[in-house]
């Protein structure tokens, strides 16, 4: 659960981003462009994403997201604040104001990278452990080939979070389609298990160096 005085202190801590009233919103903006928005009630506001996460947070997390009208055509995407938790606030935020800032600004913007992917998924298990199935190819997406593992399978290297839970792992394709291989240890930290559906945040390579320990 997160306040809209801590949402309002996140989305002001980005390079330029200054409030300014919208109608009965407060709304928070880079060079006149607006990120996010805080409800006159204070207990939801609204976050400029990009439609595949905007699509994803619907289906995992229903009762934090929710749709914003014709406005979610671009993006905008609806957030009850008593259901939000603050760590995957800020990695929205960082979204949503890339998404409005010009590209030189967007660059100076800690957290995620612009290719990270959010999305939904079931655990699968298998006779070598435990995945989940991508919803894109990460050849297509990543503009990156597949690169040696170890010895006998390709893939590519990756780091995210599973429910929150941070992890480094690979993606390797089986059968025309993509996996992410889960260990043991991630899924115990995240709460889940073969058969529950997990919320997964994903990026090419190994996380940025200050998410690092």
């Amino acid at each position: 659960m997160i306040s809209s005085n801590e949402f309002r202190a996140l989305a002001l801590s980005f390079p330029e981003a200054i409030e300014a009233p919208h109608f009965e919103r407060a709304s928070f903006r880079v060079r006149g462009r607006i990120f996010a928005t805080i409800a006159a009630d204070n207990q939801s506001g609204m976050l400029k994403l990009d439609l595949d996460t905007h699509e994803a947070l619907l289906r995992a997390q229903p009762k934090a997201f929710f749709s914003f009208g014709g406005f979610s055509r671009t993006g905008a995407t609806g957030v009850h604040f008593s259901r939000l938790r603050k760590a995957l606030l800020r990695e929205l935020l960082v979204q949503a104001w890339r998404n409005v800032a010009p590209k030189k600004l967007a660059a100076s913007a800690p957290g995620p990278r612009l290719k990270s992917r959010r999305f939904s998924a079931e655990v699968l298990s298998g006779h070598k452990g435990c995945a989940v199935e991508l919803p894109f190819d990460p050849e297509e997406v990543w503009a990156s080939r597949s690169a040696p593992l170890f010895p006998g399978r390709r893939g590519h290297r990756v780091s995210g979070s599973v429910n929150g839970t941070p992890f480094e792992s690979a993606v390797v394709a089986r059968s025309g389609k993509f996996f992410l291989l889960l260990d043991a240890q991630t899924l115990y930290a995240a709460h889940a298990s073969s058969g529950d559906r997990v919320d997964v945040a994903l990026q090419p390579g190994p996380p940025p160096r200050s998410d690092r320990a």
